[in-house]
């Protein structure tokens, strides 16, 4: 899936745990709006909807990515991270500044890898 804002309906969905609701997905975007609906839940007011970041194009909001995908684990983050090697190489993951080495990263690729990450989770 390339960068742009279906990748970051995917991270949204299967990342964040938003609900993308279907009215705001076939209206095309932006805006683009979801919400984090617990199960039992009704439909909140359209003063709670949240755009949908760009997850895929912006190095910040993929950096909220990779720390979400800290919260599910070592074992997922340690995919995770395996599958940022394949699509950015080593040297763009591990250099001797994180920060700066993850500022250097393509957004859509840390996406993919959040997915295939999570994609390869054993229930």
């Amino acid at each position: 899936m390339k960068a742009g804002r279906e990748l970051d309906m995917q991270i949204a969905e299967d990342v964040m745990g938003w609900t993308v609701i279907d009215s705001a997905r076939s209206q095309g975007f932006p805006p683009l709006e979801a919400v984090d609906l617990m199960e039992g839940e009704e439909r909140p007011a359209a003063s709670a909807l949240q755009t949908v970041p760009p997850y895929s194009t912006d190095i910040r909001e993929a950096l909220v990515v990779e720390a979400k995908m800290q919260e599910f684990g070592s074992e997922i983050y340690g995919r995770f991270l395996e599958a940022c090697i394949s699509f950015c190489g080593q040297k763009r993951i591990y250099g001797s500044d994180t920060q700066e080495t993850w500022l250097s990263a393509d957004p859509a690729d840390v996406c993919q890898s959040a997915l295939m990450a999570l994609k390869s989770k054993c229930f």
